[in-house]
């Protein structure tokens, strides 16, 4: 039992490592919470595993949200339930790179809901209570072929229904490592109920010199958002 500012156990993508993601940073386009504090929420989580092959995660929240967060919200609620077939559970921050981490593969859902999250007010009419709501069916996999070779897939779909975004989003990505280097590849969807959805395409070389100690990348994306290239480099003590 956990209690304070704590991360929302929702997705596999909120909670992973910062210093273990298989790319260069999270992959944020598709995380649609309306929180201001880094994913994370005041409020307390009950976690647990069952027989090695399950883990879930259960909490109660205040809702810390942005200015307009309704006074008269009630608590939010905010769940997943983990399902493993080959490794182990993650009962703590999930690994996206293990760089060797054998073969697994585990997957899992989340869910999220607040009633009368948001107040939102259009022109001079009165505010109006909205609903916070949202789900996730999201996946981590890897294949050990050798010391030297292995190739993890990640992935995730989500719903969402709130003040800040209302439809789906998506994203599917995979690396390739060979000893130091690491070479990836990831697509992002963003599908609004209405207007367009925004394809994304991403490609990266990253080089791990001390594991995930020290390590830096490259990575361009184009699509239907703008173009851009991503340098990183990351030293962890």
């Amino acid at each position: 039992l956990k209690a304070g500012l704590l991360p929302l156990p929702f997705s596999m993508e909120n909670r992973s490592a910062v210093g273990a993601l298989l790319g260069i940073d999270y992959n944020s386009e598709i995380l649609k919470f309306v929180n201001n504090s880094t994913w994370r929420d005041v409020g307390a989580v009950l976690q647990g595993t069952f027989f090695d092959r399950i883990g879930y995660r259960a909490g109660i929240f205040d809702g810390y949200e942005n200015s307009e967060k309704n006074s008269d919200a009630s608590l939010r609620f905010t769940g997943r339930v983990d399902l493993v077939a080959l490794g182990e559970v993650q009962t703590g921050w999930y690994t996206q790179n293990t760089l060797g981490g054998g073969t697994y593969l585990r997957g899992g859902g989340g869910y999220d809901y607040q009633g009368d999250a948001t107040l939102i007010t259009s022109g001079e009419s009165e505010a109006i209570p909205v609903d916070n709501e949202a789900w996730v069916v999201d996946l981590q996999s890897g294949y050990q072929f050798n010391e030297a070779f292995q190739l993890t897939a990640n992935g995730g779909w989500y719903y969402w229904d709130n003040s800040a975004f209302k439809g789906n989003t998506a994203f599917i990505e995979a690396g390739l490592r060979y000893d130091k280097f690491i070479g990836t590849v990831k697509y992002t969807l963003q599908a609004p109920d209405e207007g367009d959805d925004l394809n994304d395409y991403t490609i990266g070389l990253h080089y791990n010199l001390k594991a995930n100690n020290l390590k830096g990348g490259v990575e361009y994306r184009t699509g239907d958002s703008d173009d851009w290239w991503l340098v990183g480099i990351q030293f962890l003590l």
